[in-house]
């Protein structure tokens, strides 16, 4: 199994949208294990509350990033487990942007994406993928970076 969730029946990340109805959070972390033998971790978005004042998560997911007018075709949830690990991957920068990508190809096919859906996929976030790369600023990346060790 590809996708260690927390529980073994669980079948798909543990998420939930936030009231922009534009983003999900991840509230239990999972494993992402690689036909290599390397296992990725993927951790919560880290929402949480101190005192009764909500915090904002340290990330969050669109699933796929997929234009409205292809969505009838490619589902921007049905391979949940792929996209989360590959938004982490972007956003915590944990390798070139290149690697992320592969590995998203990687994980589409561990999911059971079929050679057209994953690799229209996979060319779509070559293509387009750098603009949010470079959205980027150090910090915040070192601040996730930061929250993984501490939730491996």
């Amino acid at each position: 199994m590809p996708f260690i969730y927390d529980i073994p029946e669980r079948k798909k990340p543990a998420t939930q949208e936030l009231e922009s109805g534009e983003e999900w959070i991840l509230e239990i972390g999972f494993d992402f294990a690689r036909p290599s033998g390397e296992r990725i971790h993927v951790p919560p978005s880290g929402m949480g509350s101190i005192s009764q004042m909500l915090l904002a998560p340290v990330w969050t997911t669109d699933y796929g990033s997929i234009p409205r007018l292809f969505q009838n075709i490619f589902s921007p949830t049905k391979y949940g487990g792929s996209y989360l690990l590959h938004d982490w991957l972007y956003a915590s920068e944990k390798y070139p942007r290149k690697v992320c990508d592969w590995l998203l190809l990687e994980a589409l096919q561990e999911e059971g994406a079929n050679w057209f859906t994953r690799n229209t996929i996979y060319s779509a976030v070559r293509a387009g993928g750098w603009a949010v790369w470079r959205k980027h600023d150090r910090d915040t990346v070192e601040r996730l970076r930061t929250y993984e060790s501490l939730n491996q």
